[in-house]
């Protein structure tokens, strides 16, 4: 009664706040809802909207009749960039019904082809191809006559300039000699291990497989055995002078890059027993013990710590450790031959070689053939040696720095010698190669002085490298499969 008196006297009533939810009162959520499309749309790809241009584009199309009321209502729920975007898309729509282009008339058939041949041309930045092509030219690796009509034809991407390029380095090294070939079962195999592409300002040289040369040597008796030590003498001068192959020495030898491990084995065990023997050698790591072991056997396949203690290693594995270390004694006593290292004393020695050589040929021998390539290749390597150009394959652009360069990837291998040598080696190389994407090896392109003082050299040492093994490797052939 007295809250009715008190509204009587004052002529005011006491009203309750309005509820946030009610039948009379429902949430404008399809507002809020249609503002944050908008928001949004707004955020992310506003910028396609251009409020002044679309305006009047629409005008104009409501003004020839394009537009209905009802399309107007996408300005009536989006009074926003929102709304003016989605009017110019009906707009467009119902332009896009009243045009007809018949696709065949429109461009004849020579033009569509053109077309698709232009759009179907890689981007290639015009001024890296136009640098590269130019010192290409300018290094004599492109004629005026070739380069001219290129150019003519460049409009906005530089892919036929930098094919040009690419074709011209191509021919410093020829498709012959990026080819593996041996033989099997008495027949030739050959397959390319060697591929070529510009990226960036390098030219670059990648390994799809190794690159094996595959030797048939003859037997090693009192005729031949002065053109064997000949024979792997020149190798290791090839592979100091020319490009840094892998030689059987270099390979599974003592030193060798793959086989490190064993060849510590080898060192340390080499003044304790006659690793030539097989049977003295089984012999010597079956009564081995730890106390007196002055290696890590682990390299070999032997362990101590597997082993438990008053029992001796498993004989199998006795025997390919003794294998392996007798493999490798082979190698050091009869495939190691070499020749100094430094400027002047590979000058010193590859001069006796060419000598030898010549006299060997004087004298006639049924290895005629082979002499003749191994004179050839000291006298190459006697030229590169003056010049003093020998590189590390680390220092440029590639996966050396991973492990495994591209000329890692060269062997040369004698037929039937070293199997388990040969395997343990090839595990370690394909260890190392998984680690790389690509073997490969990049020579810089960016000039005409770079590409004289670098690349073209090692590509052309690559290239007569590559040609002289192949002719020993047929010179051998041609002894053996007589």
């Amino acid at each position: 009664m007295e809250l009715a008196y008190f509204s009587q006297q004052t002529g005011h009533h006491f009203r309750f706040p309005r509820p946030t939810l009610s039948a009379l009162n429902p949430p404008r959520i399809a507002e809020a809802v249609r503002d944050g499309i908008a928001d949004l749309f707004m955020r992310t790809t506003g910028y396609l909207v251009d409020m002044e241009g679309h305006s009047a584009f629409c005008l104009e199309a409501q003004r020839g009749g394009f537009l209905t009321p009802g399309d107007l209502n996408a300005l009536t729920l989006y009074p926003n960039g929102y709304g003016l975007h989605l009017l110019t898309k009906a707009v467009v729509a119902k332009a896009e019904r009243c045009i007809k282009v018949d696709r065949e008339q429109f461009l004849s058939r020579s033009q569509r082809q053109d077309l698709a041949d232009r759009l179907a041309v890689p981007f290639v930045d015009l001024g890296r191809a136009s640098r590269i092509a130019l010192a290409c030219a300018e290094a004599g690796l492109i004629t005026n006559e070739t380069l001219a009509p290129v150019v003519s034809r460049v409009v906005d991407s530089g892919a036929e300039l930098e094919n040009v390029a690419e074709e011209a380095l191509d021919r410093l090294l020829p498709l012959e000699q990026r080819l593996s070939r041996n033989l099997f079962d008495g027949e030739p195999d050959e397959y390319c291990v060697v591929e070529t592409c510009i990226d960036g300002d390098y030219f670059f040289l990648n390994a799809t497989e190794r690159n094996v040369f595959l030797l048939d040597l003859p037997e090693c008796d009192e005729d031949f055995l002065p053109v064997h030590v000949l024979l792997f003498k020149t190798l290791d001068a090839m592979s100091s002078c020319l490009i840094p192959f892998m030689t059987p020495a270099h390979t599974v030898g003592p030193n060798g890059m793959f086989c490190y491990g064993i060849g510590e084995v080898y060192e340390a065990l080499s003044e304790l027993v006659d690793l030539s023997d097989e049977d003295a050698t089984i012999a010597f790591l079956t009564n081995l013990d730890d106390a007196s072991c002055p290696c890590e056997l682990e390299y070999v396949g032997l362990s101590f710590y597997d082993r438990a203690e008053g029992e001796a290693f498993d004989p199998d594995m006795v025997e390919r450790a003794a294998t392996m270390l007798c493999e490798m004694h082979d190698v050091q006593s009869n495939y190691g031959y070499g020749i100094e290292g430094g400027q002047q004393g590979r000058e010193r020695d590859i001069k006796q070689l060419i000598v030898e050589a010549q006299d060997s040929l004087l004298a006639g021998s049924k290895y005629q053939a082979l002499l003749q390539v191994l004179k050839e290749a000291l006298e190459i390597c006697l030229q590169e040696n003056a010049v003093g150009s020998t590189f590390h394959q680390s220092n440029h652009v590639g996966s050396a720095e991973s492990g495994c360069g591209f000329f890692d990837t060269v062997w040369v291998e004698v037929r039937d010698r070293f199997p388990n040598l040969s395997a343990e080696a090839l595990d370690w190389f394909n260890a190392n190669a998984q680690e790389c994407a690509d073997i490969c090896i990049g020579l810089p392109i960016d000039s005409a002085e770079v590409l004289a003082q670098t690349t073209i050299p090692i590509i052309e040492r690559t290239q007569r490298c590559f040609a002289l093994l192949r002719r020993i490797q047929l010179s051998l052939e041609a002894v053996c499969h007589a």
